[in-house]
């Protein structure tokens, strides 16, 4: 492998370095969604199993006022989001915990509860894992779930004229992430709805189980990285573009931009964290979707539509924009 020199990780990206991995391991004929899908799925026992692993490390994923309960929490959430992505439910949770030897005991039980109350509310069992010393607190989880109805929605099979649609608003942990690291001031109303929104995340696990029985999906993605990251993720895979015409912002990030100055389209496609879904639809399919999504108590909103023009469009007040970088990407960027 001399051909790389002594190029590092941060000349290449997460994404690159994935493919990279992916092509000396392979694709295996198994897996029912191969790369670049996140998550792994094949059929057992007459049914569909699917795989996923996510890490969370605190020097890159640990902001300020974060609790270590907290990073158990999403540790398990960060998992579970790609999971129902792909319709299924999750079944069984599985950590492993790397902490220095001057890690609080009180610390690390905290850790584990909020891996183990997490787990309680999408009704997973948490059976165990592994524990070992390193230089900073990681933990690593891997989800095991079920495609009950065997209609996996895969990041692959979006097509121009299909419409684009999200289970929910965008744009509050960016917001509340620029209010911790810089110090904002904000009321204590709003800083308790940052603090949900960053450190207790929710996945959409009925939205995702409804939308799976629905039919109506043809491409599928959490948030996680950032609502530009996911749509420059899907435009890649699928060969096409987007064009978003409503944007999906939350009421307190649009306050919060005016109040500060900050640019509310960088806060709402380049934040990251939100584990929405984001979603392609069947047109003819999408009241059926609609309601599926509504009778669990959730809500479905489309914001644009695919189109055979290759790049990220936003429709705003200045005209068509082309929407340009991403959200966040290991080795590229900073916590800061």
């Amino acid at each position: 492998m001399g051909e790389y020199g002594n190029k590092t990780l941060s000349s290449i990206g997460e994404r690159e370095l994935v493919d990279l991995f992916m092509n000396l391991i392979g694709v295996s004929d198994a897996n029912l969604l191969p790369h670049p899908d996140d998550a792994v799925a094949v059929r057992f026992s007459g049914g569909v199993l699917v795989f996923k692993t996510d890490m969370f490390v605190a020097s890159t994923d640990m902001p300020p006022m974060m609790r270590y309960y907290d990073a158990g929490w999403k540790t398990v959430v960060m998992n579970v989001s790609d999971v129902i992505s792909k319709g299924a439910n999750p079944l069984y949770f599985i950590y492993s915990m790397g902490v220095p030897r001057s890690f609080k005991l009180k610390d690390a039980l905290e850790v584990v509860k909020g891996i183990r109350d997490s787990a309680d509310v999408y009704g997973m069992k948490v059976l165990g894992g592994d524990l070992g010393e390193c230089r900073e607190l990681v933990i690593s989880g891997f989800i095991v779930g079920s495609c009950p109805s065997g209609r996996l929605m895969p990041r692959r099979g979006a097509k121009p004229g299909d419409l684009l649609a999200v289970t929910g608003c965008f744009g509050l942990t960016s917001a509340a992430l620029k209010t911790f690291m810089q110090g904002l001031q904000v009321d204590g109303e709003l800083i308790q709805i940052f603090k949900d929104a960053l450190f207790k995340p929710k996945a959409k696990v009925k939205e995702a189980l409804a939308l799976a029985e629905s039919s109506a999906v043809t491409s599928s993605i959490d948030s996680s990285d950032g609502l530009l990251e996911s749509l420059l993720e899907l435009a890649k895979i699928n060969k096409v573009g987007f064009i978003v015409e409503d944007l999906p912002v939350c009421v307190e990030v649009k306050n919060f931009a005016i109040r500060f100055g900050l640019n509310l389209e960088d806060l709402v496609f380049k934040g990251g964290e939100e584990y929405e879904l984001v979603v392609t639809l069947k047109p003819l399919e999408l009241e059926n979707a609609i309601k599926a999504v509504k009778n669990v108590g959730g809500e479905l909103k489309v914001i644009g539509r695919v189109i055979d023009e290759p790049g990220i469009f936003y429709e705003g007040k200045q005209g068509r924009v082309e929407l340009k970088g991403g959200g966040y990407e290991h080795f590229k960027n900073g916590l800061d």
